[in-house]
């Protein structure tokens, strides 16, 4: 199991070097520049008509490290908190455009101001997501250079069902606690009642 597992790995690697050899455009970020608030959806995100893919990924990430802890640096200044990344914002930080796959990068960043770079592990800390343009189909989640990726097909993983038992839990309990983008989703889907809808900061 461990040498299939790392043969996907490998195989994904591969693919993905291909796929950086071919010509592409790579859209830097308009999220932090044109866009303050980190509840809107990026200009760059509009004008190519991503609006599906970028809320599909950013739910994604929120599901996967909702309930992980923060983790500063001891250059930060900070002392390490019981901060979970579902309470801070989540921004867009850059777009991958292949011929066939799209990866769209975010940060989460912590009082909107400092880039979480590390946490306590539940889960590879990879915040760019990779997804089939005609599918929307889930490919893998990638780190800024597309040297490393994860991926788990299991029914049981959130990287194939985000709302996993956990998850809603934590949403449910949290939901005054949540960064508002995240909330208003879980209304969306249904996960929170309306009446806990907020317009966001």
């Amino acid at each position: 199991m461990r040498k299939k597992n790392l043969s996907m790995i490998l195989t994904f690697i591969i693919i993905a070097c291909n796929q950086r050899s071919q010509p592409a455009k790579n859209y830097k970020s308009q999220a932090i520049t044109a866009n303050t608030s980190f509840n809107s959806t990026p200009d760059i995100i509009d004008s190519l008509g991503y609006q599906e893919q970028f809320n599909k990924a950013k739910w994604l990430l929120y599901c996967l490290y909702c309930d992980d802890t923060c983790k500063f640096w001891n250059t930060s200044g900070i002392k390490d908190t019981l901060t979970t990344l579902g309470t801070l914002g989540l921004k867009f930080d850059s777009l991958y455009n292949n011929n066939d796959t799209l990866t769209l990068y975010f940060s989460f960043y912590y009082h909107d101001t400092l880039k979480i770079d590390n946490k306590v592990a539940k889960f590879p800390y990879l915040t760019g997501v990779t997804i089939k343009k005609r599918s929307d189909s889930l490919v893998a989640l990638a780190s800024l250079d597309i040297r490393t990726a994860y991926w788990n097909h299991s029914p049981r993983s959130r990287f194939a069902n985000p709302l996993q038992p956990e998850v809603i839990s934590y949403i449910k309990t949290n939901k005054d606690k949540i960064d508002p983008w995240f909330r208003n989703e879980a209304i969306k889907r249904a996960v929170l009642d309306t009446t806990t809808k907020n317009t966001g900061k």
